[in-house]
């Protein structure tokens, strides 16, 4: 069982709001092109995976209105919601940025992963109606996805039969940006802009002793601090002795090793069991990878570095007490930080 998503359920109660998606005004196609065929669309989202086949993987999001997708859930204006991933034998790009090659993408229902194809069945591909505040899901059955560059970007014309849909067919594009940035999702959100980051906690918002979650041989003590401005830390300790009720005193090294009198950091995989250190404020979110933390008997203090490079330094100064989460089949489940660490291949029904 996984902990307590207290990303969700803590700090971003309190903190500003971070934007998980970013909708993208699309173009008029350029003159002397052929005309795009169906609904015009904006970008909501887009992910790119390497698969070990040496192909690439890219699954794009798009929207007849402007979309929101909270804890996994679609919510929107009323409109049509489109998802597809294809398979690409390249992925020319710089700087970590991403475009699959162009070319005229079938649809495959076997999901051969092999170059120049969509991936079929409804986790990968289809699309999505809201109507009234409900949600209607429907699958492609056959079809294609074209990819052109042009001079405004690219553009992306869908074309498939589709199941469950008024008239059977389903057309829409896209054109402008359709980079994606290859890094592991499970820092999609922190901030790219380098800077430090400073809180000054006085407020000890949770803590929660989770027994050998990590199996270390010692307590993994979860401590959530809060400043005045509701800005705040989750501090994921692994400590030496079970059955504590105080973090002990001591300084700890930020890292992924999961050792005893260490502080997890951020990574993919711990990430994906739950876990991990990072400070919310009202820029978001910033994952840590590495520094210390030293724990008096009056608080803490934490110096470290943030996945894309910020400086990280949170003082606290109040009770450092946790309380059992009890047994583990009484443990709220936890979902994975935001964006859950890569997989082969990413669920994608909302």
């Amino acid at each position: 069982m996984k902990k307590k998503n207290f990303f969700r359920t803590g700090l971003l109660l309190m903190a500003t709001t971070v934007l998980l998606f970013t909708s993208c005004k699309t173009k008029e196609p350029e003159q002397g092109t052929t005309t795009p065929k169906g609904a015009k669309t904006l970008l909501i989202d887009a992910f790119y995976y390497a698969l070990t086949n040496n192909n690439h993987q890219f699954t794009y999001e798009f929207s007849t209105e402007p979309a929101v997708v909270e804890d996994g859930y679609l919510t929107g204006e009323d409109g049509n919601y489109y998802y597809v991933t294809l398979i690409s034998a390249t992925a020319t790009g710089s700087d970590n940025m991403y475009v699959p090659a162009e070319g005229i993408y079938k649809y495959d229902a076997t999901q051969s992963l092999d170059a120049l194809t969509v991936l079929g069945g409804e986790n990968y591909t289809g699309m999505a109606v809201i109507k009234n505040e409900a949600v209607s899901y429907f699958t492609h059955q056959s079809g294609t996805l074209t990819v052109t560059k042009t001079s405004k970007g690219y553009l992306l014309q869908g074309d498939f039969v589709t199941a469950g849909v008024e008239g059977g067919t389903t057309q829409f594009y896209y054109e402008g940006d359709i980079k994606v940035e290859d890094i592991p999702a499970v820092y999609a959100e922190e901030p790219r802009t380098v800077s430090s980051v400073s809180l000054s906690c006085t407020t000890l918002y949770d803590g929660t002793n989770w027994g050998d979650y990590y199996s270390s041989g010692g307590d993994n003590l979860a401590l959530i601090v809060t400043d005045p401005s509701s800005n705040g830390a989750l501090v994921d300790f692994i400590c030496t002795g079970t059955g504590l009720t105080t973090v002990p005193t001591g300084t700890y090294p930020i890292n992924s090793t999961l050792a005893r009198n260490t502080v997890a950091a951020t990574t993919p995989e711990i990430g994906e069991m739950g876990g991990g250190t990072y400070v919310v404020n009202g820029n978001g979110p910033y994952f840590l990878v590495s520094g210390s933390v030293t724990v008096t008997t009056t608080g803490f203090t934490l110096t470290g570095m943030s996945y894309f490079g910020s400086t990280i330094n949170v003082s606290y100064s109040g009770s450092l007490a946790v309380t059992s989460a009890g047994a583990p089949a009484q443990k709220p489940a936890k979902q994975v930080a935001p964006k859950s660490a890569q997989k082969p291949v990413r669920q994608l029904k909302f």
